[in-house]
């Protein structure tokens, strides 16, 4: 596998941005290794050629460089902005799980965020198994009626501890919490916290495969990072209901990214990979799991819900950024 600088130097008109994105859908493709009519992944073929430094580009314009997709054009459109949605419920049930709670508020953030970190671990391995039995499209579709099942489960499920009380919607209110010192400290910390927390679940895999780890080993880094997570998650986060939030959620987050630059970067073999990913998934699961808490902390419990949802909208732009 070259590295960046190489296929660059293959390519001119490429960027690093878009060596990071052939990285990633190399490594679903990888994760993923038979593609539905028997397309040629990825994985199947030099990372310089998918970037198009092989062959090189026509002299004049190339009739087919815009060709129309139709209506499966349009529907991959829809569905990518239908992922849009999928935060609705996610910041709601925060919000209405954290109006049951006090004392051990933290532990139970931890609980509830665990399950993202279950579905990390069944996802990944279930859609390779399914992709080699049934091909990509019905591999899909089954998830997303998984995925739906357990979505009809969760809206019955969560209920809030307060009545719900409807008033106008107005944008004043999300810009107002910035203007208090805690909640901006926190929110420029979560910035940066998600710039780089993402980074181990994209690259590693590359890395391992430049150290020389086998193939039946790296398939399986993601998840065990998303394993790991899932006690991360839960056990740490009584430790901040009982120390105070702030105070784990410093030391967690110092940790991850100490292993990440004494660890990760200069691993040359498989045993410190592995080593990292059960390390950080421990950590970060904490530091991921925790920031709700970290806002009820210094927020009215009625106006938890939007100002979540506020210090999560700010942050995302950090995981935007660092990947």
């Amino acid at each position: 596998m070259k590295s960046n600088e190489d296929i660059i130097s293959l390519t001119p008109n490429t960027s690093y941005q878009d060596v990071s994105d052939a990285r990633k859908s190399e490594k679903f493709e990888t994760d993923t290794p038979e593609i539905e009519n028997g397309e040629l992944s990825l994985s199947e073929r030099p990372l310089e050629e998918a970037l198009g430094a092989e062959p090189p580009p026509p002299a004049g314009p190339d009739p087919n460089a815009y060709p129309d997709g139709g209506f499966e054009a349009w529907f991959c459109i829809a569905g990518g902005f239908g992922a849009v949605f999928s935060s609705f419920g996610w910041v709601n049930s925060i919000a209405a799980a954290g109006t049951w709670f006090k004392r051990h508020r933290a532990l139970a953030f931890g609980i509830m965020v665990s399950g993202s970190s279950l579905g990390g671990v069944v996802l990944p391995i279930m859609v390779q198994r399914l992709i080699v039995q049934l091909g990509f499209g019905w591999s899909i579709r089954i998830t997303g009626f998984l995925i739906l099942g357990l979505l009809v489960f969760a809206n019955i499920a969560v209920k809030s501890r307060l009545p719900p009380a409807p008033k106008p919607f107005t944008l004043k209110e999300y810009f107002v919490p910035f203007l208090e010192t805690p909640f901006l400290l926190l929110a420029v910390g979560s910035f940066f916290v998600y710039v780089g927390a993402f980074l181990p679940f994209n690259f590693i895999i590359v890395e391992a495969k430049e150290a020389g780890t086998p193939t039946n080993i790296t398939d399986y880094l993601v998840p065990i990072i998303n394993a790991a997570s899932i006690f991360g998650r839960i056990f740490p986060a009584h430790l901040g209901d009982v120390y105070g939030v702030f105070n784990v959620c410093i030391i967690f987050t110092l940790f991850s990214g100490v292993i990440s630059l004494a660890l990760w970067l200069p691993a040359a073999s498989s045993a410190p990979i592995i080593v990292f990913a059960v390390l950080y998934g421990f950590a970060s699961g904490l530091t991921l799991a925790i920031i709700p808490a970290l806002v009820a902390s210094i927020s009215d419990i009625q106006k938890l819900g939007h100002r979540v949802g506020t210090l999560y909208a700010f942050s995302a732009f950090g995981t935007l950024f660092g990947r």
